[in-house]
């Protein structure tokens, strides 16, 4: 076991924490979760070395915290408000654990295609170490959903963790930029600092475009790699979007203003296609949000259709625009990642055709589209469970944004927003943003409710209330 340079302080850090201050727990644990390349310690030698996320190790430290508190969570009314996605969760993660059975009993005498190959082959399906490994990922991610919903159904408390995510990613969007500047400059990049998690999946600041010009290095910033900070960096931008729209400042008007202009563009800069697509579905979900409740929403559209615009333009007018985009859009369906995420869905298909009901267990099946990576792995069983928690959260969601109610509204364009890119980039089911934004997104329905009873019972009380009729006394005219 090794400790990087910032292992060492985030360890003692989260265990001070951790015995005399839960609160900064819970902060030091939101804001590390755009962190996603950031190890506590790494574990293992050669190619099996993983690294421990910072993320991972002070979310963990966090819901024991919370477990053994004199206060138990589960006693407490955010946990009984939230039971329903609750009941939602752990009924996936049932079907997830359910779906192993399907290895275990088939032990190798059934084949499966491989995953990622554009080839034929086929590989057994059996039970081994990597589907308890994948499990335990998934089965903290529902965990902290859990403890995060029950966390966050006050707006008081809603907004402050949005308040310390927003200004994490707005730190990520700024380290990126640095990152950007030492690779045009010639300067060595510190990766040592932030980007020290040795697994092979954390390596994505590593990789470079090769143009015409030269090589290009990708911005991956403090994130595992360039799509994933895309997807963390998305989620804080229509946020800020809609508290614009609003006219609801989150860090403040200009604060907010700012933070919007960095991310956006660290995004430009990061030649991920995840983020430019995910840019104009910002735009959108952002529009919807805003039209649910009633505010303008039309800007968004003429903004989205002009970055479109211009987007076209600089690329046939600058040739390097020109050469990442060809690159990074039009070419990715021909070779390359496109082409590897559509023959990922085509099998998964397949999985699914030949065990419907519980698929071939998780995580068997590597897919980019999250339905068929349900399906593939869980079956229909599991896609049920999956929709028994996601579809109720949105309904309320939808419905308190009809009412005008700014966590509804916030949490609604972010809960759609992740569900758009799980469906188009995959579900990183093993990084902290999306089960915060689920668990978020559950406890903004419950928040929003209160909001609505504080206003009613606010105009109960500021309405005249008519007087009650007296009764004459007796020997008076």
């Amino acid at each position: 076991m090794t400790f990087p340079i910032t292992g060492v302080p985030i360890l003692i850090m989260g265990v001070c924490f951790f015995f005399f201050s839960p609160r900064l727990l819970y902060a030091a644990m939101i804001i590390s979760i755009p962190f996603s390349a950031t190890a506590v310690a790494n574990v293992g030698s050669g190619d099996g070395e993983k690294g421990v996320a910072a993320w991972l190790f002070l979310g963990a430290l966090w819901v024991f915290r919370e477990t053994i508190s004199g206060l138990s969570p589960w006693r407490t009314p955010g946990w009984f408000s939230t039971r329903h996605a609750r009941y939602g969760l752990l009924a996936f993660l049932g079907a997830v654990v359910a779906s192993l059975s399907v290895p275990l009993f088939l032990n190798g005498t059934a084949w499966v295609p491989e995953q990622f190959l554009l080839s034929n082959e086929t590989i057994p399906l059996r039970f081994g170490m990597y589907n308890v490994t994948q499990t335990a990922y998934l089965a903290f991610g529902v965990l902290l959903a859990i403890f995060a919903a029950a966390e966050n159904c006050q707006s008081s408390r809603l907004f402050y963790t949005l308040k310390l995510y927003v200004g994490s990613c707005a730190f990520a969007a700024a380290w990126g930029l640095f990152e950007l500047w030492c690779d045009l400059t010639g300067h060595a990049y510190p990766a040592y600092i932030f980007n020290n998690n040795a697994g092979e999946s954390a390596l994505g600041y590593m990789e470079v475009l090769n143009l015409a010009e030269g090589t290009l290095t990708r911005i991956s910033s403090v994130a595992l790699e360039p799509s994933v900070l895309a997807q963390e960096l998305l989620l804080a931008f229509v946020i800020l979007l809609i508290c614009l729209g609003l006219r609801r400042p989150l860090l403040g008007k200009k604060w907010d203003y700012a933070v919007l202009v960095l991310i956006a563009t660290t995004l430009l800069a990061s030649t991920s296609s995840t983020a430019y697509s995910g840019i104009l579905a910002a735009m959108v979900v952002a529009a919807v949000a805003l039209s649910r409740a009633g505010r303008p929403w039309r800007p968004y559209v003429l903004i989205a259709g002009a970055a479109v615009g211009a987007g076209a333009l600089v690329t046939a007018t600058v040739p390097l625009v020109g050469q990442i985009v060809d690159m990074m859009l039009l070419n990715k369906f021909e070779a390359g990642s496109g082409l590897e995420r559509l023959s990922s869905i085509g099998l998964a298909a397949q999985d699914f055709m030949r065990y419907p009901f519980l698929g071939t267990g998780w995580h068997n099946v590597n897919c980019t589209d999250l339905v068929f990576l349900i399906l593939g792995n869980t079956g229909l069983v599991g896609l049920i469970a999956f929709g028994s928690f996601l579809l109720p959260v949105l309904r309320g969601l939808w419905v308190t944004a009809g009412e005008e109610k700014l966590a509804g509204v916030v949490l609604l364009s972010a809960v759609a927003l992740m569900v758009l890119l799980a469906e188009a980039a995959g579900l990183t089911y093993a990084a902290g943003y999306v089960w915060l934004v689920f668990g978020l997104g559950a406890g903004a329905v419950i928040a929003a409710r209160g909001e609505l009873a504080l206003e009613i019972r606010r105009r109960v009380w500021a309405s005249p209330q008519p007087m009650a009729p007296t009764k004459p006394v007796e020997g008076t005219c």
